[in-house]
């Protein structure tokens, strides 16, 4: 894989920091972030889900309201980790939607077709940054070149904390760590469970902008995420990489 050219740099973002894969074009303009938790289908028009059923035709999941423990354990989890002091970027709220004004993020539970029976394809999934659009410039090069303007979603199958932080950290603007080219030679990409395909890896955009140094440890990394989910929900310890936290400094501090 070829390493996309860095032709977008922020004001006073420097590549001699160690940073992670960023989407600078859609990220947020500043470091609160309203969050609110999904108790009502009418808040799916505020997003790109729309309603239930289409939510369920074009993305794959029901989308419910969290039970009140796994609200705590989301709230809990992602405060623990992104603050003021680290990384800049935080996440504020934290109440029921129909009682917030005017938010930034809806975090919903994930349910599959067929209560009992089926599960979505994903264990959480979330947007980009604010909300950032995938599309195709005039050029026909892909890359997030704007915001849509909806309230971001995040919504999430499992409440694992390693999942609930790699999904508030696309929130933040972050991509995957794997599709960095130094992937592939990392052990843990070839372990038996993990996703990355190498022959179909997930590619940067023209408006992606990363450092050339790879990062095993990036929550943001499935080889790493994926080998390391079980003992990190066991643990209670940071679950941001140092590298993942540098990046969000260097753009939220």
């Amino acid at each position: 894989m070829k390493t996309t050219t860095l032709f977008t740099l922020l004001a006073g973002f420097s590549l001699s920091s160690q940073a992670g894969i960023v989407e600078p074009k859609v990220l947020w303009d500043k470091n609160q972030i309203t969050t609110c938790f999904y108790d009502k289908e009418s808040q799916l028009a505020l997003t790109r889900l729309k309603s239930r059923k289409d939510t369920l035709k074009d993305y794959n999941f029901k989308p419910r309201e969290l039970s009140r423990r796994e609200k705590k354990k989301v709230m809990e989890t992602v405060l623990k980790d992104f603050t003021p002091e680290r990384t800049g970027i935080h996440f504020v709220g934290w109440k029921d939607c129909s009682k917030t004004d005017n938010p930034d993020l809806i975090v919903m539970e994930a349910k599959g077709k067929v209560p009992f029976l089926t599960r979505p394809t994903f264990n959480g999934r979330a947007v980009i940054g604010e909300d950032g659009l995938a599309e195709q410039d005039e050029q026909g090069n892909f890359g997030f070149f704007q915001k849509t303007g909806l309230v971001s979603h995040l919504a999430l199958y499992t409440q694992n904390k390693a999942t609930v932080i790699h999904e508030f950290g696309h929130v933040a603007g972050l991509r995957h760590e794997h599709i960095h080219e130094d992937s592939i030679n990392d052990k843990n990409c070839h372990k038996f469970g993990v996703t990355v395909d190498f022959e179909n890896l997930e590619q940067p955009f023209v408006t992606t902008l990363f450092h050339t140094e790879y990062d095993s440890f990036s929550i943001m990394n499935y080889c790493y995420l994926q080998t390391q989910r079980n003992r990190i929900d066991r643990e209670d310890k940071l679950i941001l990489s140092q590298k993942d936290v540098e990046t969000l400094q260097a753009y939220y501090q």
